[in-house]
């Protein structure tokens, strides 16, 4: 079995609580039918940087997204239509709209954009180059507050209400090999039952704020873990680790190269094991940290 290295802990011995729960307001997927799979730890995964210059078209009205019955239309800006005869009824081209940095608000890039408060579309390209034994997924690390998520034309889902936590899409079965197309429809306009109301103190800002990659992973992967230290114990470390993948029964390697500690556990069928072992671990103090500084 392919061993899997958990976790390294670089925190001259201090102990943390890890809770990875993705706990979005509202949160649907619908790509590849592989709904509900959230990637965490993005920052140690292999990944492909989508920031930088994003396409932008204001879109107030969202008369690229409903109709006149306020029914949404099957060739919405997020299908990024091309003009291809002179008949056609094509009124946008994000390829040469203006541009919008990633990741940042809007507000603060562009002086008309100050006080906007409603809909923009986002639309980045990209090239991939599919690997067989990897998975892929979309991810994004804020957008205020309203996002829906279309790879080449298709909905991957959408975000809702969410502008403080991340989210990801699984695009492994629908990614394509070469050119591909990201668009984003973002609404950042208040509601009275959400978070913000309409009425707040601080500054509604709009946007996607936080970082856009490609994430890839092996076929089964390190999905979810919790480690901290047993409830009302100093000495004894619990917690769990959950593979995703069809291979779910392998074998995980726990490492802490500051105690000297490697422990290697077996997960069960479904990809799940518990943690627990004895350990003296130095608990931290403000001392330590001022001797560390």
């Amino acid at each position: 079995m392919n061993q899997m290295n958990l976790c390294k802990f670089f925190m001259f011995a201090l102990f943390c609580c890890f809770t990875n729960n993705a706990n979005s307001y509202n949160y649907e997927s619908i790509a590849g039918g592989k709904s509900g799979i959230q990637i965490f730890n993005v920052h140690d995964r292999a990944k492909t940087s989508l920031d930088g210059r994003w396409n932008i078209i204001m879109d107030p009205m969202e008369n690229g997204y409903y109709n006149h019955r306020y029914e949404v239309k099957p060739d919405g800006y997020f299908m990024n239509q091309k003009v291809k005869d002179k008949s056609d009824l094509v009124e946008y081209d994000f390829d040469v709209a203006k541009h919008l940095l990633v990741p940042s608000d809007w507000n603060s890039q562009k002086q008309e954009l100050l006080w906007y408060e409603g809909m923009i579309w986002y639309k980045k390209s990209f090239v991939y180059q599919k690997k067989l034994d990897k998975r892929v997924f979309l991810h994004f690390g804020a957008v205020n507050y309203d996002a829906k998520i279309y790879l080449n034309g298709r909905k991957l889902g959408e975000h809702v209400r969410g502008g403080f936590t991340p989210f990801s899409f699984e695009i492994t079965d629908v990614v394509n090999e070469g050119d591909n197309f990201v668009i984003v429809k973002v609404d950042n306009i208040r509601q009275r039952d959400a978070i913000p109301t309409v009425n707040i103190d601080w500054w509604n800002y709009g946007g996607i704020t936080r970082s856009v990659n490609l994430v890839e992973v092996p076929q089964t992967f390190i999905h979810d873990y919790f480690i901290q230290l047993g409830k009302g114990q100093l000495q004894k470390v619990e917690g769990y680790i959950k593979l995703a993948g069809a291979n779910g029964s392998q074998q995980v390697v726990i490492s802490i190269p500051e105690l000297k500690f490697n422990q290697t556990l077996k997960t069960d069928e479904s990809g799940y094991v518990k943690v627990a072992f004895p350990l003296k671990p130095v608990l931290w103090a403000p001392r330590i940290l001022n001797s560390m500084m």
